[in-house]
């Protein structure tokens, strides 16, 4: 059964450390549809190395979930735990996205109404 159906909702979850970023992609429902791996993602170091490491791992997710960021079969949501957010200095540098921008490590469930899951199952 495919887990996707047109015009779902498809919710991404970015954990950026400051030695790894995680991210998850899952339905509404829960259901995990594609996780990925990549370096660090510490904006207060460097925002490209951060966007570097994110579309790195979001590659990864996609690819395991039979995702296209360019399709309109579906609606994507994201929240974000960056490193380095907590400084205001460092937001500054990543305009546009403070809205969805959270420290690293908190609860991403929150952002979109899902109870937390781990990273690792």
């Amino acid at each position: 059964m495919n887990a996707l159906s047109p015009a779902m909702k498809i919710f991404v979850g970015v954990d950026g450390g400051a030695t790894k970023t995680l991210l998850r992609i899952e339905n509404a429902a829960g259901t995990l549809l594609g996780q990925g791996h990549g370096g660090a993602a510490n904006i207060r170091l460097s925002v490209e190395d951060s966007w570097h490491s994110i579309r790195e791992a979001l590659a990864e997710a996609l690819s395991q979930a039979g995702l296209s960021l360019m399709s309109d079969r579906y609606q994507l949501y994201c929240g974000a735990g960056l490193a380095g957010t907590e400084l205001a200095e460092a937001r500054d540098h990543f305009p546009g996205h403070r809205a969805s921008l959270c420290p690293s490590g908190a609860p991403l469930g929150w952002l979109y109404g899902l109870p937390r899951r781990p990273w690792r199952e």
